[in-house]
């Protein structure tokens, strides 16, 4: 199968999953300067556009990283439509939290998570209109996923705000990186070690002295 072809198949599965589900988390989108507050400006020129993570790929994610979901608070940062915020509400996480500046991306995916007619098993689902760079991350075991929502400003913040919050507490942390364009920067803040790898992903976990 060649790759236009591919493109074409992946994309009626995506419309398929949308249809399947009623919501609407398909097509790409550009944020401009008056879809976000005036508080989050200052990313914007380093964001990057909104892409869905293709359905198959989170499943095969979530299902990996399936230790013990009730444990585990799910934040996806950039997370759009929020397709995956209504995969993780079927998996028993604690919460599923999706982080997303664009005030028209936010509004589409609180439409989806209120229709959503999958098997939920965490029903505290909610995406917050807010820029990454000022989400303060909880000390609760969490799953942080990121399909390279922003560039190395923001990621850099986003980052240090993590660490700091692993080095303070005694949680447990997973970092799930799709097109991990930065993906040194995880690994250059001392607090993670590799957890899985493929072509199209990395995931890391704290280590273990930082929350044993």
């Amino acid at each position: 199968m060649d790759l236009a072809v591919k493109q074409i198949v992946s994309e009626a599965r995506c419309r398929w999953w949308d249809w399947r589900h009623r919501v609407h988390t398909c097509g790409e989108a550009t944020s401009h300067v008056e879809d976000v507050n005036p508080s989050a400006r200052d990313s914007l020129p380093h964001a990057t556009f909104y892409m869905p993570t293709h359905p198959k790929l989170v499943y095969r994610i979530l299902n990996l990283l399936n230790p013990q979901p009730a444990r585990y608070d799910f934040v996806d940062f950039g997370s759009g439509k929020g397709r995956v915020l209504l995969i993780a509400s079927e998996f028993p996480f604690c919460r599923v939290i999706g982080v997303e500046f664009d005030r028209r991306l936010h509004a589409v995916a609180q439409e989806n998570i209120r229709l959503f007619d999958g098997p939920r098993k965490c029903h505290q689902v909610r995406s917050i209109c807010m820029d990454a760079a000022e989400y303060e991350p909880q000390p609760r075991d969490t799953i942080y996923f990121l399909f390279f929502p922003f560039k190395h400003k923001v990621m850099e913040t986003v980052l240090r705000r993590i660490r700091e919050s692993i080095v303070r507490g005694t949680h447990d942390c997973f970092v799930v990186y799709v097109n991990p364009e930065l993906a040194f920067m995880i690994d250059e803040t001392g607090v993670f070690v590799p957890y899985f790898q493929d072509q199209y992903c990395r995931i890391w976990r704290a280590k273990t002295e930082t929350y044993s």
